[in-house]
């Protein structure tokens, strides 16, 4: 019973999130949707945070939820010695090579501040 109402709530939060733009520090749930605009299927900058000692992680995708899943699971040799996680934030692009940009970026500046800032305009 806790279980079911525990995915309950998870999904309530993802739906939430997808209805309008804000950071997420929740667990997203497997079987969510996303709304395909054009025939293009968006991609994602996402920074996780390590709850153990409050690293951070950066990384791009065409599917968000996965990824995660991925990551949270310690399927991702990076993020394994980091969990747990949680989703920090994100932010939408057009096309993977976009988003692929935006992480080169993001990882180039290599400042807390600058993670942060990103986190603050998600």
């Amino acid at each position: 019973m806790l279980l079911l109402q525990y995915i309950a709530n998870v999904a309530q939060l993802v739906e939430q999130r997808f209805r309008k733009p804000q950071v997420v520090s929740s667990i997203l749930t497997v079987g969510s949707s996303f709304e395909v605009v054009g025939g293009v299927m968006p991609a994602y900058v996402y920074v996780l945070r390590s709850e153990r000692d409050g690293r951070y992680y950066i990384g791009s995708t065409d599917h968000l939820i996965r990824r995660y899943h991925q990551h949270a699971s310690g399927q991702v040799h990076t993020t394994a010695r980091m969990l747990p996680i949680t989703m920090a934030g994100w932010r939408e692009f057009d096309t993977l090579s976009a988003a692929r940009r935006a992480e080169r970026a993001l990882k180039d500046k290599k400042s807390r501040d600058y993670v942060e800032g990103f986190l603050r305009d998600c």
